[in-house]
């Protein structure tokens, strides 16, 4: 069982790249979605 929830995220623009992260480091599951496939392999 999860003690935190899997979260969804669209748009990693200039201001959802940084929100992304921050999900991240918050030791969350993030599964994203971006325009690019470059915006979504920064976050790796």
């Amino acid at each position: 069982m999860r003690n935190k929830p899997v979260i969804g995220f669209i748009g990693l623009g200039l201001m959802g790249h940084g929100m992304a992260k921050n999900i991240l480091e918050g030791g969350y599951e993030l599964w994203v979605r971006g325009r690019s496939n470059s915006t979504q392999t920064a976050l790796i």
